[in-house]
């Protein structure tokens, strides 16, 4: 018996066995079978009460010069949601409204005037990459905890009326300053997840620059994408590899959001399917993740814009779930590497990141799990299984109500420690 059959998600498995077949559903609870509680209790400590936010790692909770951060914190509510442990609601709809407030209070003072967020431990060592990062998950993280921004935002949703160019980023102050950027920042051959990061976390400015500019900005950014795919294997890369698929992972989000076909789709399914069944360990388990996605962003793309002369959906989605049970199995085999010794996960083996996009985020040297790793590896990776089968109908939660209770109280547990600590 697998310890994920408890009696709460026993309906659902039977569901999606009578969908799918005992042997890719067996296959999937070999993946849960790799996730305990521990992780809950090591994500939950890293809540820091008096900021109102979750810190990267145990290094930077403990060490002085670091702090908590909307990406991490993002990544920790994104793990509750995405984990199932909160049913059909968001985390902001689940989550009390004491901790809705903090991270209100946290998020809204990051905000300047040119409508970015910055954090003050980070003043002077980031580049544009964190710049755009943290502008979409700060001005998401208030919207969700109902709170309007302090200035407008250069995001797709801006009126070009509340922007203007005396502001923008040297980049975006002309069409001519800005295809100068990309052919001067970025190698779309070779190293083409660089900038399918770059350019799918900068999404909303290129669309609200692009107004205020009165240019397609995502045009111009798709057209270089077109240019340098690799047709005989369908990736963003001279050849099969973690790298490709990542990069595609990146590059695809640009092409959905914009109601665009990708080239090769066929191509890319295959090429992704080999890379999941080949032996081997993924060092990076934000890779790994990446993989499922990817196969998810590519059937989204067939469903809207498949060909007569490609393979339909239903053949795709058959095709895909050939290869399933061994995939899942190879990636809860792989996924072991990544678990940490303080009971965290890390996008690493072994290891922890020391910088995020640019940002110092943990102590240099540590082995321990990160916010953004652990979700990467464990309910992100698991949401993009179902993603990636086409099955996000019948997902069966990683995490349940109960974990999320567990969750919750040691949060308040935290909270209540200081509210107690400041009145002394």
């Amino acid at each position: 018996m697998y310890r994920c059959e408890d009696k709460e998600r026993l309906p659902l498995w039977k569901r999606l066995e009578e969908k799918v077949g005992k042997v890719m559903t067996d296959a999937i609870k070999e993946l849960y079978d790799a996730y305990d509680e521990e992780l809950i209790d090591w994500q939950a400590s890293l809540y820091d009460p008096e900021v109102g936010g979750w810190y990267f790692s145990k290094s930077a909770q403990q060490n002085e010069g670091f702090l908590p951060d909307v990406e991490s914190t993002i990544a920790a509510l994104g793990f509750m949601e995405s984990s199932g442990m909160l049913g059909d609601k968001t985390f902001f709809e689940a989550t009390p409204d004491w901790l809705r407030k903090r991270i209100g209070e946290f998020v809204y003072p990051l905000q300047a005037e040119d409508g970015y967020f910055y954090h003050p431990q980070w003043v002077g060592k980031t580049g544009n990459l964190r710049k755009s990062r943290d502008l979409g998950t700060g001005i998401r993280l208030l919207r969700l905890a109902g709170i309007t921004p302090k200035y407008p935002a250069p995001i797709s949703s801006t009126s070009s009326n509340e922007l203007s160019l005396d502001r923008a980023p040297e980049r975006f102050k002309s069409v001519e300053n800005f295809e100068k950027y990309l052919d001067t920042e970025f190698d779309f051959v070779n190293n083409a997840y660089v900038a399918g990061s770059h350019l799918s976390s900068g999404y909303g400015e290129l669309v609200a620059y692009g107004k205020l500019l009165g240019a397609d900005l995502v045009d111009i950014v798709l057209k270089r994408f077109d240019k340098a795919q690799n047709p005989e294997i369908g990736l963003w890369h001279p050849e099969l590899s973690y790298a490709g698929t990542n990069a595609v992972h990146k590059v695809s989000k640009i092409y959905n959001w914009s109601d665009r076909r990708m080239e090769h789709v066929d191509k890319m399914i295959e090429s992704t399917m080999k890379l999941m069944v080949s032996d081997g360990q993924c060092d990076s388990s934000v890779y790994l993740m990446n993989t499922w996605y990817v196969l998810g962003a590519l059937l989204e793309n067939k469903k809207k814009f498949g060909l007569p002369s490609e393979m339909s959906v239903d053949e795709a989605i058959k095709m895909i779930h050939a290869f399933a049970p061994e995939a899942l199995r190879s990636t809860a085999r792989q996924i072991q590497a990544f678990k940490a010794p303080d009971g965290g996960m890390s996008a690493g083996i072994e290891h922890c990141q020391t910088s995020v996009y640019g940002a110092p985020s943990s102590m240099p040297g540590s082995n321990e799990g990160d916010v953004n790793g652990s979700a990467c590896a464990s309910s992100a990776l698991v949401a993009g299984v179902y993603s990636g089968l086409d099955l996000l109908d019948f997902k069966v939660p990683l995490y349940t109500e109960r974990h999320f209770k567990k969750y919750m109280s040691i949060l308040e547990e935290r909270e209540n420690n200081w509210i107690k600590y400041r009145k002394k």
